[in-house]
C-alpha cells in the first residue's frame, strides 16, 4: 500500500492501533451527522440511526432515504445509503456501506518489485428501533461484514443495541453500544472496533444542538464529540461541529477536528454537503441525496363498555370489523376497554355482545392524528311474567291482586275480565308471588319463581273458595 494510504489509515485508526480490525466502522456514515462532529447519538432522528443509534428509528416519521458519497485520499472513495420505513410501533432500518480503492500498489511474495490491485470492503445492516411510548425507544441492529485486502478476504458480523428517552421537551439523551463482533481472516477471529456512546440532544426553535461522549474499548481514546444545526428558513440548515476523536488530533493539528456542512430542502427531496479536514492530507468531502416520503396519518380507537343503567364496566366480546388497517381488520376480544392505534383513516364497526345483555353496534369514523374514543353501553335483558287469576272448580277468570317482590316488586291489581296479568321489564332472579281473589271468600295462593333473562315465563293461580 502506498504511503499516502497508509498515512491515512493511521489517522483514522489512531495513534495506537490496538487489536480492532475493519476501521471502516469508525467512519462516521450520513453527511448531516459528519457535518454535526459526528455527534448523532442522542439526535439520530433521521435513516443513518441504522449507523449511529437503532433506537433512533422509533422516533422516524415517515419514509426516509438518503445516498451519499465521499471521496478520500489517493484513490479511496465511500458509498454509503441508508433507509428508514415504519413498521408497525417504529420503524425497519437498512444501511449499506462500500469503500474501495482501483489501485494499490503493493510488494510481490519475493519483494521484488510494487504490483497493482483493488482492495475494498462493505457493510449490510438491518435493525429495528421500537417506540416504546411517547418518550422512550430502544433498538437493535445486525451487521455484515466483508473486506478483501488484496491477498485475503474478511468475513464478519455485529450487533448494536440502542436505547433512547426524552424526559423533557427538548431534550433527547441516547446510549448506543456499537460494533459488538469480530472478523475473521481465515485463521481465527480478530476483534472489531467496540465503542459506547453516550449522547445528547436538545432542540430550540431553529436550533438543534448535540454533544456525544465515545468510549472506544479496545483501541483509540475516549473523545467528545458536540454539533450544531441552525435553521433559519424550512429549506435550509447550516450545520458546524467539532470532534476531538476517533482521529489523532496530536498528529493532524487541532484546527482539524473543526467540521462543516449544510443542507438544502426542496419538497421531498434534500442535498446535503459535509466537510472534514485532514491535515497536510486535505479536505475530505461528502454530498448526499436526501429523499422523503411522509407515512399516512393514523388514526386510534378507544371504546369503554358499560352498563346501561348502573355505569359499570362490562367485560364484554368486542369485535372491530373495517378497513382501517392494511387489508382487513378482525379482532376479537373479552375486555371493559379495547385501544386500537396505527388504524387508516376510514370507518370502523364496532359491536359489543355479552350473555343476558343487548348487543350493540356502532360506525365509528377513524381520523388521522386522533383517538377517536365512545361508549358501548349495554342493556341488561328483562323478562315477562305473565299469568292469570282463575277459579279452581270452574277454571273461569275471576281477578282479585297480584303482590311481587325480588329484582323486581310491587302490586298489580287483576281484572276479573280477562283476569290475565303481566309483568313486564322484571329483572333476572328469584320472584316470589302472591295471588289473592277479588274477595276474602278465596283462599290466597303463594310461589317462587325462578326468572332467567329474556324469556317469558308462565304462571297461573287457581284459588279455592
Amino acid at each position: 500500500m502506498n504511503l499516502i494510504a497508509t498515512a491515512l489509515t493511521l489517522l483514522i485508526v489512531g495513534s495506537d492501533p490496538g487489536t480492532a480490525v475493519f476501521p471502516l466502522l469508525k467512519i462516521g456514515q450520513g453527511c448531516r451527522a459528519a457535518a454535526m462532529g459526528e455527534s448523532f447519538t442522542g439526535l439520530a432522528d433521521d435513516a443513518s440511526a441504522v449507523y449511529w443509534n437503532p433506537a433512533g428509528l422509533g422516533v422516524v416519521a415517515g419514509y426516509k432515504f438518503d445516498l451519499s458519497h465521499q471521496e478520500w485520499f489517493s484513490g479511496f472513495r465511500d458509498e454509503v445509503g441508508h433507509a428508514a420505513l415504519p413498521l408497525g410501533p417504529g420503524a425497519l432500518g437498512l444501511g449499506l456501506a462500500y469503500t474501495g480503492v482501483d489501485a494499490v500498489r503493493y510488494w510481490d511474495a519475493d519483494k521484488q518489485e510494487f504490483l497493482e490491485s483493488s482492495s475494498w470492503g462493505t457493510i449490510l445492516t438491518a435493525g429495528y428501533g421500537w417506540r416504546l411510548s411517547d418518550k422512550y425507544t430502544i433498538g437493535a441492529t445486525a451487521t455484515g461484514l466483508y473486506e478483501d485486502i488484496i491477498l485475503e478476504t474478511g468475513y464478519g458480523g455485529a450487533v448494536d443495541l440502542g436505547a433512547t428517552g426524552r424526559p423533557v421537551d427538548g431534550l433527547s439523551i441516547g446510549f448506543a453500544a456499537r460494533h459488538l463482533g469480530a472478523m475473521t481472516y481465515g485463521d481465527g477471529f480478530e476483534r472489531l472496533p467496540l465503542e459506547f456512546g453516550f449522547g445528547a440532544a436538545y432542540s430550540r426553535g431553529m436550533f438543534n444542538f448535540t454533544l456525544d461522549a465515545v468510549a472506544p474499548a479496545m483501541d483509540n481514546n475516549p473523545n467528545v464529540r458536540a454539533g450544531i444545526e441552525f435553521i433559519p428558513v424550512k429549506p435550509l440548515a447550516l450545520r458546524v461541529g467539532y470532534r476531538t476523536g476517533p482521529v489523532s488530533l496530536s498528529s493532524l493539528g487541532y484546527f482539524n477536528g473543526l467540521t462543516g456542512g449544510l443542507g438544502v430542502t426542496v419538497g421531498n427531496f434534500g442535498i446535503d454537503y459535509a466537510f472534514v479536514p485532514y491535515g497536510e492530507l486535505g479536505l475530505t468531502h461528502r454530498i448526499g441525496l436526501r429523499i422523503e416520503a411522509s407515512q399516512q396519518a393514523t388514526g386510534a380507537l378507544c371504546v369503554i363498555v358499560l352498563d346501561k343503567e348502573t355505569r359499570q364496566r362490562l367485560p364484554a366480546n368486542l369485535a372491530v370489523s373495517g378497513s382501517v388497517w392494511p387489508g382487513m381488520l378482525d379482532t376479537t376480544a373479552t375486555t371493559d376497554e379495547l385501544k386500537l392505534s396505527g388504524l387508516k383513516p376510514g370507518e370502523a364497526e364496532v359491536s359489543a355482545t355479552l350473555d343476558e345483555y343487548s348487543s350493540q353496534t356502532k360506525t365509528l369514523t377513524v381520523v388521522a392524528g386522533r383517538t377517536t374514543q365512545d361508549t358501548l353501553l349495554l342493556k341488561q335483558l328483562t323478562s315477562d311474567i305473565i299469568g292469570g287469576i282463575y277459579s279452581a272448580k270452574t277454571h273461569w277468570p275471576i281477578g282479585g291482586s297480584l303482590v311481587y317482590s325480588g329484582p323486581l316488586s310491587g302490586t298489580l291489581p287483576v281484572a276479573a275480565n280477562p283476569g290475565t296479568f303481566r309483568i313486564s321489564d322484571a329483572k333476572k332472579g328469584v320472584y316470589y308471588l302472591d295471588a289473592t281473589g277479588p274477595t276474602d271468600e278465596y283462599l290466597p295462593q303463594v310461589c317462587t319463581l325462578d326468572v332467567p333473562a329474556g324469556q317469558t315465563v308462565k304462571r297461573d293461580f287457581y284459588l279455592w273458595k
